[in-house]
């Protein structure tokens, strides 16, 4: 497309229509609001030190010229040559030419001609138009004067050279910062400096670079780069050419204090000593080639690239900020820049965790890359699978094989990537370093979808060292996944055959439980021991299910009613017996589960393991010396079926051999009658102790209220005299413990009835106090005989407590005791005593 122009100078008929400065002719497609925008930039002043009316042409070339770059403020970029003529039409002096050239993207432009390389070109104009239309430019041509002999010549001279690096190290500064550049030198200098820099820049940088070679007033030149005089309106003030410019004064060596060198700065300057323009320029068209809209940071990581290509020394820091400048900007595509960067990386130490960051996200990058080719795919892939296997999963824990799986996995990378890795993979399987990492890597294998092609290589990792680790819960859960999976024939056959051997015994699955509770690994074992007539099995993990269940018993009788067993199977004897024992494996059923069993099935009274359960539940149950409800109605059953009512007739079911338990259940529920029955007190003693024998330890609700029950029989009747404290010391050789625990609530209890009468106090005194005097000391003793006897004392009646005093005072080994123990203070004299300050 061509480019728009327009002319400026002094001269008799232009765009205005009058004489004077103005715009002798423009495209047509610029608008008034663009040419006068142009007209501010293409404004000459001469300096000072010229000739006010030169009149030779070596007075003329005195004058500066002034090429420049710039963008209007909607993004129009220009070029523009300004040249002082000297007279215009009229004769007098200070005319000059502008030429403009314009394009409303900048890529327009840059695309034909770097600017600063238009110095001197064969296109620019300074003579005005005959018509006030100019054609469009079609194409840019630079000129011959910034030639790399004419460039070596320029650094050759004078300091130029030391002053390159801070050069260059400014304008890539200044392309982010803003900062502008100050220099003052002879025209073609300044342009050679600028060159010097755009040689070397981007074409996205190089639309950034504006710049001016020559300008009275650099303050009223809004460029980068602006060439002056040392005569000029610029004022080289300290703070100005300290803090708020960089300047570069080569005629009154004024120079600003020099910016941090950059990878980029140092670089350029080293070509650019060499001699060698041409590396500069092959940097910018190997940059310019990658198509990226760059930022001024981004030339560092391009620097390297570059090296990578040309096969330059860079650090390892380098490499891998230049991985990440690939990955960022998108460059991943580029197969020379993806093998170069690739090979960089597996030159890295390999313990270098930040390279296996960046080789993952190198690899996640490429393959995510919308128009990723599938060559750049294959290769990626490739290099990741090998830095995988040589560098990550030697010593990966768990979470870098989760992370790596997750990885190929979402990138679905084919089976065939992995073969070149099968011999490493194969010798890890078979001496792995241990089982936590046997169990992360199979795992990873299963993950990524490789786990069939190596399924000896599996079963000899597992045979070896996962097998005598089957009761740890990871390797659990991780042969469960494959075997549900059933991708592994000869997993399915160890892992069958391992459980149905363990499941001979009830118990023997117990190790096993995180392998169980997976419920598909259960309905697959299931399902192929009823496929090799293993009923047993399915009963086993079948109850293991109904021990879970909310409602144990009403899953176990949907069960029994249809059992999904192996074709032509029925339920045995043995097969309830180990159903019911590992559905209630505490060793007991509920009154309500055998309740709701007996309902739907009342013929499971017969079944010996059905009654044993059923038994150990009643002994448990809280209200067994009390039967009410579910309790009351199977002990009644089980009364029937212990007290047969006549002969078995022709064709009945042999009697059943209930367990010895049934018998004890029954005396349970009857005990209260027994106790009644007993005359004296060591026969309600010998009661007792049957009672507390068959009631197990774990009863303890039971135990405690046959205690209370036989303490406030025997506290509330005058029956037993003083000598009946005997009768307390043998419920304390039958269970101390229970009986102090009992005592605190018991006397409450009669005591709220009616208050303890002497008959009753005489023997509670004497057991305490006897008791009290034993070590080592015991606190529900102590707490019984200081605090809560005192407190019923002091309740009681004054012709009582007479009474009471009385029978204790006139016995000679009781007297001492007893009055002793009245001067004690009571719990509430205590209690009072504390609150009163006493």
């Amino acid at each position: 497309m061509g480019l728009e122009q327009a002319y400026y100078t002094s001269c008799e008929a232009g765009l205005r229509g009058t004489k004077g400065f103005q715009m002798n002719a423009a495209s047509s497609g610029l608008s008034p609001t663009d040419l006068t925008y142009l007209e501010r930039y293409g404004v000459y002043l001469p300096p000072l030190s010229c000739p006010t009316m030169p009149a030779t042409p070596e007075e003329l070339a005195l004058f500066p010229r002034n090429l420049a770059y710039y963008k209007l403020p909607d993004g129009t970029a220009v070029l523009s040559r300004s040249q002082y003529l000297g007279q215009d039409y009229s004769r007098r002096f200070g005319n000059f030419f502008t030429h403009y050239v314009v394009s409303r993207q900048a890529a327009g432009l840059i695309g034909k001609v770097n600017p600063v390389f238009a110095w001197e070109a064969p296109f620019w104009v300074s003579r005005e138009a005959p018509q006030s239309q100019l054609p469009l430019l079609e194409s840019l041509s630079s000129g011959s004067a910034l030639n790399p002999e004419t460039m070596r010549t320029f650094l050759a001279a004078g300091d130029r050279r030391s002053h390159l690096p801070n050069f260059l190290a400014a304008v890539h500064a200044a392309l982010s910062s803003r900062k502008r550049l100050i220099l003052v030198e002879q025209d073609e200098a300044i342009a050679r400096w600028i060159a010097l820099a755009a040689l070397a820049l981007p074409n996205s940088l190089l639309a950034e670079l504006s710049f001016s070679t020559y300008t009275k007033n650099p303050y009223n030149m809004d460029v980068l780069i602006c060439g002056t005089t040392a005569d000029s309106d610029f004022a080289f003030s300290p703070a100005e050419i300290q803090h708020q410019y960089q300047v570069f004064d080569f005629v009154r060596n004024r120079f600003s204090p020099p910016p941090p060198q950059t990878r980029f700065s140092v670089a350029a300057a080293e070509w650019y000593a060499a001699g060698d323009f041409q590396e500069a320029a092959d940097f910018k068209e190997f940059a310019d080639n990658l198509q990226g809209n760059y930022q001024a940071g981004d030339l560092d990581a391009l620097v390297v690239l570059y090296a990578f290509i040309r096969n330059q020394p860079v650090g390892d820091q380098e490499v891998l900020d230049s991985v990440n400048f690939l990955i960022a900007k998108g460059l991943v595509g580029h197969q020379d820049l993806l093998n170069t960067a690739t090979a960089a990386l597996c030159d890295l130490p390999v313990d270098n965790r930040a390279a296996d960051r960046v080789a993952g996200a190198l690899f996640s990058a490429v393959l995510s890359a919308p128009g990723t080719g599938p060559e750049a795919r294959e290769d990626a892939t490739r290099f990741y699978v090998d830095w995988a296997v040589q560098r990550l999963l030697p010593g990966a824990t768990p979470e870098t094989f989760a992370s790596l799986a997750a990885a190929f996995a979402r990138h679905r990378v084919p089976p065939p990537a992995w073969e070149a890795a099968r011999t490493e993979i194969v010798r890890w399987l078979e001496n792995p370093p241990g089982a936590a990492w046997l169990v992360a890597l199979i795992g990873f294998l299963q993950e990524v979808r490789i786990l069939p092609g190596f399924e000896a290589a599996v079963l000899a990792g597992v045979r070896t060292t996962l097998w005598p680790r089957l009761d740890d819960p990871q390797v659990q859960d991780l042969l469960g996944s494959i075997f549900e999976a059933g991708t592994l024939p000869g997993l399915d056959d160890l892992v069958v055959g391992n459980v149905l051997t363990s499941g001979r015994r009830p118990e023997g699955l117990d190790p096993l439980e995180s392998l169980l509770s997976r419920p598909r690994t259960r309905e697959r074992l299931k399902e192929l021991a009823a496929r090799r007539g293993e009923t047993a099995m399915v009963i086993l993990l079948t109850a293991r299910e109904l021990a879970k269940s909310s409602d144990k018993a009403q899953a176990t009788v949907k069960f029994l009613d249809a059992p999904g067993l192996p074709a032509g199977a029925r339920l045995t004897a043995p097969d309830l017996d180990l159903l019911f024992h590992q559905v209630w494996r505490s060793g007991m059923m509920l009154p309500r589960d055998a309740r709701t069993l007996l309902d739907r099935r009342p013929d499971l009274l017969s079944h010996p393991a059905f009654c044993r359960l059923l038994v150990q539940g009643l002994l448990r149950s809280s209200d067994i010396l009390n039967p009410t409800g579910e309790t009351r109605e199977l002990l009644q059953k089980l009364r029937e079926m212990a007290t047969p009512s006549g002969p078995a007739r022709a064709g009945q079911s042999p009697a059943v051999k209930l367990p010895p338990e049934v018998q004890g259940c029954l005396e349970l529920a009857a005990w209260p009658q027994r106790y009644e029955a007993a005359g004296t007190a060591g026969d309600r003693i010998q009661a007792l102790k049957r009672i507390l024998y068959l009631l197990p330890p774990e009863n303890a609700g039971a135990r405690s209220s046959l205690m209370r029950f036989v303490l406030v029989r025997y506290l509330s009747s005058d029956s037993h005299g003083a000598k009946s404290s005997d009768f307390l010391a043998d419920l304390y050789a039958l269970d101390g413990e229970l009986l102090l625990a009992s005592l605190p609530g018991v006397i409450e209890t009669v005591f709220n009835k009616s208050s303890l009468s002497p008959g009753q106090w005489v023997p509670l005194f004497a057991f305490l106090h006897r008791r009290s005097t034993e070590e080592p000391p015991n606190r529900h003793i102590d707490d019984l005989y200081k605090q809560i006897l005192p407190h019923a004392y002091d309740t009681l009646p004054k012709h009582v407590k007479h009474l009471l005093d009385g029978m204790l005072s006139s016995k000679s080994d009781w007297h001492t005791p007893w009055e002793t123990w009245k001067k004690r203070p009571s719990l509430i004299n205590k209690l009072s005593g504390g609150l009163l300050g006493r």
